[in-house]
């Protein structure tokens, strides 16, 4: 006997249960390969991302930085303590907050007071992204960036981890000071600025003795120059002309 049966049923009857089940078990199967295409598509977007940071022009020294972060793989105060390897996961710098790589190389005031040098904004991007996600990070930055830029970025951010190193462990804090010339010599320390969208710069000049008493100073306004290597030159051309107290 021919008669029309429902598939979805051993009976052949339909029933809304049946009809209800087989609607949940399609939808089940189409988010589960979309799901699955996702994911290949992240995939493989993501080892083009390795490569691409594997692959940028640096020292061999500041790429397994940038793996070893990208990876969460920094020996910073959280995860030497998630591994029993500290007995606390605070900064040991500053005592004020934990030691994340987000601490460690944007937050803490040592991070800080290096990227407060920069002039341009550059940096902007570094603390815009508020993911916590140290490989995302890496790669939107790789991205949005320009390749010299990044470059840049890279080298501060291995500066500042090799600095904070230094200085927990060894107890070393690199501290700009001025170093005075052998008794009897004076001393001219020469500087450049560029007025940023001006068609300017301005040099100066310092001389101090090996006592680090002042003995002269000029600055000047230079029209017309806004190239640093030629404003820096200027300054240089600048220093003889110093009326040095005796």
């Amino acid at each position: 006997k021919i008669f029309w049966a429902w598939h979805y049923e051993k009976s052949g009857i339909f029933s809304v249960r049946s009809a209800y089940r087989m609607m949940a078990e399609t939808k089940r199967r189409r988010v589960a390969w979309l799901d699955s295409d996702s994911e290949n598509s992240q995939t493989e977007e993501q080892e083009q991302d390795w490569k691409r940071l594997w692959k940028t022009r640096v020292p061999s020294k500041l790429r397994i930085f940038a793996w070893r972060l990208a990876k969460c793989s920094l020996p910073t105060g959280q995860v030497r303590a998630r591994r029993n390897m500290a007995t606390s996961p605070v900064c040991a710098l500053c005592n004020a907050a934990v030691d994340s790589w987000r601490h460690s190389l944007l937050d803490c005031n040592m991070a800080k007071s290096v990227w407060s040098l920069r002039e341009n904004d550059a940096a902007l991007p570094l603390f815009g992204d508020e993911t916590l996600d140290t490989k995302l990070w890496l790669f939107s930055l790789s991205h949005t960036l320009s390749q010299h830029t990044f470059i840049e970025i890279l080298v501060t951010l291995w500066a500042i981890w090799w600095a904070r190193r230094k200085a927990i462990h060894e107890e070393e804090f690199q501290i700009p000071k001025w170093i005075p010339p052998p008794e009897g010599f004076l001393k001219i320390n020469v500087d450049a600025a560029v007025a940023k969208g001006k068609p300017h710069g301005a040099v100066a000049a310092v001389c101090r003795d090996a006592n680090g008493f002042f003995r002269g100073a000029s600055a000047v306004v230079m029209e017309g120059i806004s190239d640093p290597a030629v404003l820096e030159a200027c300054a240089c051309d600048e220093a003889p002309a110093l009326d040095i107290n005796a």
